[in-house]
C-alpha cells in the first residue's frame, strides 16, 4: 500500500477532513499458522472459509493506473511492473458468501 492522501466526509454534519491512508488495517501483525488453524470454518462443517482468510468487514477499494511504457518514460513516471494477465470471476449475489472461494 502506498501513502494516498483523500478526504473523509462525515455523514452527519456534511464535514470534510482530509486524511492520509498509509496502512492496511486487515493486517494482525503477530498472527501465526498455529493461530489461525484454531479458527472454524463458517459456511460448511468441514469448510475451508474462516475469519482468518476472508476480507474483514472494512475492505474496500484499490486502484492502479496502467499505461503504456513509452508514456510512462516520457512523463517521467518509474516502471514498477508488468500487466501480463487478468481474470475475472465471481458467483450470483444472491448465493452470499462463497465468492471468495471462487477466486
Amino acid at each position: 500500500i502506498i501513502p494516498i492522501e483523500t478526504k473523509l466526509v462525515d455523514p452527519k454534519t456534511g464535514n470534510e477532513k482530509l486524511v492520509t491512508i498509509s496502512v492496511d488495517d486487515g493486517i494482525r501483525p503477530g498472527t501465526s499458522m498455529a493461530d489461525l488453524s484454531k479458527l472454524k470454518a463458517v459456511f460448511k462443517k468441514n469448510g475451508s472459509t474462516t475469519a482468518g482468510n476472508s476480507s474483514q468487514i472494512t475492505d474496500g477499494a484499490a486502484a492502479v493506473l496502467l499505461m503504456k511504457r513509452d508514456v510512462a518514460i516520457q512523463k517521467g513516471l518509474p516502471i514498477l511492473g508488468i500487466f501480463r494477465s487478468f481474470a475475472a470471476v465471481g458467483v450470483d449475489p444472491a448465493v452470499m458468501g462463497i465468492g471468495p472461494a471462487v477466486a
